[in-house]
């Protein structure tokens, strides 16, 4: 829990996974958007409708966004194709945001938010326009 009252990483727009428990399994997390093609495509998306597409959905996903047999597993494949070619907080694409994460879960003692604004506006300045490797 933050000093402002909000569970750690409320504010980000990604869905946290990992086990809560402390001890040698929860030496691992991750994050996924709700949209990230890389994360949710199955061969079954010809056939059936996937999961993500259930509602409520995602902050990136519209509410016009209809499943269509063979059709819809073909769009997610072109999906695939261009995962790192969206804005940064959707599809496949992380790179502004692991910085909070691991700050909301594992800050150093006496870490903020503005530290971790500062951090990741130094990261973007290196990076440029670049998106993942």
């Amino acid at each position: 829990m933050r000093a402002s009252g909000q569970p750690a990483g409320a504010a980000l727009r990604v869905r946290w996974t990992g086990r809560a428990e402390p001890g040698p399994a929860s030496s691992g997390i991750g994050h996924r958007h709700p949209a990230d093609p890389a994360v949710f495509w199955s061969a079954k998306a010809f056939w059936w409708p996937p999961e993500w597409m259930a509602r409520p959905r995602g902050f990136d996903m519209p509410d016009a966004m209809h499943w269509f047999p063979i059709v819809s597993g073909v769009q997610a494949m072109g999906d695939l194709l261009n995962q790192l070619g969206v804005p940064p907080v959707f599809g496949h694409n992380y790179s502004s945001e692991y910085i909070k994460g691991w700050a909301s879960v594992m800050p150093p003692e006496g870490w903020t938010d503005a530290d971790t604004t500062r951090l990741a506006q130094f990261i973007e300045d290196i990076a440029g326009d670049e998106s993942e490797p």
